[in-house]
C-alpha cells in the first residue's frame, strides 16, 4: 500500500486507477487515485483526488512545502519527500468537459486542455497532483494542478 503525507496531515491511501477506464476517480473520499495514462505515457507520477475529498488538501499547499511519499510492501516501508514547485490554476470554459479550453488564472491566457496537460505532465521527474476547482457552486468550475519535485 503506497499512502501520501501533505504538511500537518495524517497519510492519504492511494488506490490505481481501474483497468483502461482513464476518467475512473475513486469515489472514496479519503484516497487519490493514480492517474496512470501521464505514467504509461511519459512516467511521470500523477494522482487525482475530488476536491470535496482528499483533493481539498491541494488548496491549502504553498511553494516549498514537502510532501511525503510511503510504500509499505510485506512489512516493510520506504519514505521519500518531494518539494512544491508550481502550483497552476485554470478556469475551464465548459466545465464537465474534460478537453474544455481553459484560462490559465495567472496569465489570462486562454489555452487548449490538450497543451496544458502536456506541458503539465511531460516531465518524468515530477509528480502531478490535480482535482477541480469549486467556484459560484459549481463543482467543476477549474482545475488546480500542484507539481513536486
Amino acid at each position: 500500500m503506497a499512502e501520501i503525507i501533505f504538511p500537518n496531515q495524517l497519510p492519504i491511501p492511494i488506490v490505481q486507477q481501474k483497468d483502461g477506464k482513464i476518467d475512473w476517480v475513486s469515489p472514496d473520499e479519503n484516497v487519490f487515485t493514480q492517474f496512470i495514462q501521464p505514467y504509461n505515457n511519459r512516467g511521470t507520477y500523477a494522482y487525482i483526488a475530488h476536491n470535496y475529498g482528499a483533493g481539498k488538501h491541494l488548496f491549502n499547499l504553498k511553494i516549498g512545502d514537502v510532501i511525503a511519499y510511503t510504500k509499505k510492501d510485506k512489512g516493510m516501508g520506504a519514505l521519500w519527500k518531494e518539494e512544491v514547485k508550481e502550483i497552476r490554476k485554470y478556469q475551464a470554459l465548459q466545465p464537465k468537459n474534460v478537453l474544455s479550453p481553459l484560462i490559465d488564472l495567472a496569465s489570462g491566457k486562454k489555452v487548449k486542455a490538450e497543451d496544458a496537460t502536456h506541458e503539465i505532465y511531460r516531465n518524468n521527474k515530477r509528480t502531478v497532483f490535480q482535482t477541480c476547482i469549486e467556484k459560484n457552486g459549481n463543482p467543476n468550475w477549474g482545475r488546480i494542478f500542484v507539481i513536486t519535485e
